[in-house]
């Protein structure tokens, strides 16, 4: 038998950037549940017939309903966590967990106890991709380790996307979409997290922009962080074509505005492990090609 090739080694072989793909839609519910139970699509082993049709029934409504669970802990988690709410709810039979799912699934909110802390969760799923339990448990590992439970709840989760780009991982109340987290670089991601910014190198952009715009954002931060702004406000105004595979968009950061050139480029792609025997996908991805600081007038 050949040596696995893991997906997330051939993405960055080819160069596709994490950069763009920061989209995140829907609300969020994390459903406590053991990992050893977990199984592809969404569903897992032992639950009862009502309380495994809940959990399909919510997974219609969102895409982002997800199984967690905490080893290498002694903290407890929560039957169901819900988000935006921030909402933690425990003690719940089987049955009444369903009922709770079906509710919020339908629109409406859970009363529970408020979950303050910033809730990391990672992807160590081995039933979609093998990424995810090879760099993806290290990582969650190491967050266990090194998190201040005080201030962050660490979880590892099901399938959330994205695992060419493992570690995947999620903050949740913010829904900020980070990969390729080595761990020997959560100390310095714990740190910028806690102290309410974004961790550039691993951070894949604005869930709530396009991809080019998600592109043009990072590189206006990127830009701010080299020339000694730090962790400012960016704001996107004026976007324009240069062509089919070119564009520019401005952005204001601080009092500084700029002109960011992008420029479309094909990438092959296998979406997961398990397809890296196929033909791969063609995708095309917008990169920042340039960053130029407009004079004042």
């Amino acid at each position: 038998m050949g040596k696995h090739v893991f997906c997330s080694d051939l993405a960055l072989m080819r160069g596709e950037p994490h950069v763009g793909t920061g989209a995140l839609g829907g609300r969020i519910l994390l459903i406590a549940w053991p990992r050893r139970l977990w199984r592809a699509k969404r569903k897992a082993a032992g639950m009862g017939a009502e309380l495994a049709a809940a959990v399909a029934y919510a997974t219609t409504k969102t895409p982002y309903v997800l199984f967690i669970d905490r080893t290498f802990s002694d903290e407890t988690v929560p039957q169901l966590l819900a988000f935006p709410e921030r909402q933690a709810l425990d003690g719940l039979s089987e049955g009444e967990l369903a009922a709770a799912i079906r509710l919020w699934a339908d629109g409406g909110t859970l009363t529970g106890r408020y979950e303050a802390r910033s809730t990391l969760i990672c992807c160590t799923d081995s039933v979609t991709d093998t990424c995810c339990a090879r760099f993806g448990f290290a990582t969650y590992k190491r967050l266990i380790a090194k998190a201040d439970r005080e201030k962050f709840n660490v979880l590892q989760c099901n399938h959330i996307g994205g695992c060419r780009f493992a570690s995947s991982l999620l903050i949740v109340e913010k829904r900020e979409r980070y990969g390729r987290l080595a761990p020997e670089a959560v100390p310095d991601f714990l740190a910028a997290v806690g102290a309410d910014e974004i961790y550039l190198p691993a951070w894949r952009g604005r869930g709530d922009l396009g991809e080019p715009e998600q592109v043009a954002d990072f590189a206006a931060r990127r830009w701010a962080e080299r020339n000694g702004a730090g962790d400012v406000a960016v704001a996107l105004e004026a976007s324009e074509r240069l062509g089919p595979f070119a564009m520019r968009i401005m952005a204001s950061v601080g009092a500084d505005t700029l002109a960011i050139t992008l420029a479309a480029r094909e990438f092959l792609r296998h979406g997961h492990c398990h397809d890296v025997e196929k033909p791969a996908e063609v995708v095309t991805r917008w990169l920042a090609t340039g960053v130029e600081k407009l004079q004042r007038r």
